[in-house]
């Protein structure tokens, strides 16, 4: 990560995990899983009043003030001012009350299921059995499994056209251009609840939150007549580009080891050859074009740092693609011989005078006058039929 620490970090309230992150950043907003949060309340009120009330206050839009006064009227109504875990709760309500968390930017995320989906995927691949020459194998499967659902995403981010479904036609067009596709859906489902209101900036924070515009902001954009969302309002995770700063960063990083730096350049420019693999194989031209120019290039740095000998009859980039195998003599009878050619046919022999070239029945001399050879088969033949008969 470059050294960069992370804005914010959920877990499910282990007293450990909490010291940690306290220590070691100290600047990111730790946050309490609302899954877990939900399943310690039925385990320790059994409560569904209790229980249905405590959601609403963790998760709903509110402010501050009206936070203080539904946790009073909830305490009171359902009987629980005094039970410890209660009072234990309310003091970490700023690690799990949004009143108290709106402005933290937390992508939208309230409970540890984005962890729990990775270990799910990750157990598809590796098991407890392997060892640990198996277990990297199988997780570079994963990883590449992963990788490979990123790119996809990505293809279907940059390319395609959505059906416009709102009636701001131009900010529409504009949130597809600049947000991912995900994201798009989301900002349109703004988009077509946007009627009212005139203001950029937000007392929900919304877009502080969740890094995406509100129905509020968005609203002003139609009551100035904007026909492009301002770059202030995308945030730029969610941007189609954010990935091309980062790869063209760690291109140019360099660290004490050769091998470590070698890695890193080659997984940022394996990106931009994905990325250039996506357009060039749309038609048959580019993709010849665009073949012959890599074959050429590489070809030329391979005989730069001494991995392909330089002779006088370089073999250019038309003369590099797949072509027949060399022929070989296989094992067994075979009809080809080496150069190729058929093997001469057998000549027919005639079964009544013996000569090659025709058949009995085809026989110039008839056959009627077999030869010697010829008398004594069928002579031969004609004492078993009648040793047959008489048996």
């Amino acid at each position: 990560m470059q050294g960069k620490a992370p804005q914010s970090v959920i877990t499910d309230g282990d007293p450990a995990m909490r010291i940690a992150i306290g220590t070691i950043f100290p600047d990111a907003h730790h946050r309490l899983c609302a899954w877990h949060l939900l399943r310690n309340s039925t385990a320790n009120i059994s409560d569904p009043r209790f229980t249905q009330m405590f959601r609403h206050c963790m998760l709903a839009d509110m402010e501050i003030e009206e936070f203080e006064a539904y946790w009073e009227s909830m305490v009171n109504e359902c009987g629980v001012r005094e039970v410890e875990w209660v009072k234990d709760l309310y003091t970490k309500k700023h690690a799990w009350a949004t009143a108290y968390i709106r402005g933290r930017f937390f992508a939208g995320v309230r409970t540890t299921s984005r962890c729990e989906s990775l270990h799910a995927k990750l157990g598809r691949f590796v098991e407890s059995r392997y060892g640990v020459l198996e277990f990297v194998r199988n997780f570079q499967r994963c990883v590449d499994f992963l990788r490979d659902t990123e790119d996809e995403l990505d293809f279907r981010s940059w390319y395609g056209t959505p059906v416009l479904q709102t009636e701001f036609v131009e900010l529409e067009k504009s949130g597809w251009t600049m947000f991912t596709r995900e994201m798009f859906l989301r900002y349109r489902d703004s988009l077509k609840r946007d009627h009212i209101s005139n203001r950029f900036s937000c007392s929900c924070m919304r877009m502080e939150s969740f890094g995406i515009p509100c129905v509020h902001i968005l609203s002003v954009c139609v009551r100035l007549d904007l026909v492009e969302i301002p770059e202030s309002l995308v945030l730029r995770r969610w941007s189609k580009a954010a990935k091309l700063e980062i790869h063209n960063q760690c291109g140019e990083q360099d660290t004490a080891e050769p091998s470590v730096t070698y890695r890193t350049r080659l997984g940022a420019f394996s990106q931009l050859c994905k990325r250039l693999g996506r357009v060039a194989c749309m038609s048959d031209e580019d993709f010849k074009l665009y073949s012959n120019k890599l074959m050429s290039d590489a070809l030329f740095l391979e005989i730069k740092y001494g991995l392909r000998p330089l002779t006088d009859n370089m073999t250019t980039a038309n003369d590099c693609g797949v072509k027949d195998p060399i022929r070989v003599r296989t094992k067994g009878t075979a009809r080809m011989s080496q150069a190729g050619g058929s093997a001469p046919k057998t000549k027919r022999k005639c079964s009544a005078c013996g000569k090659l070239g025709h058949r009995r029945t085809r026989c110039p001399n008839g056959g009627a006058q077999p030869s010697p050879r010829n008398k004594q088969s069928l002579a031969g033949r004609n004492k078993r039929k009648r040793t047959e008969v008489t048996t």
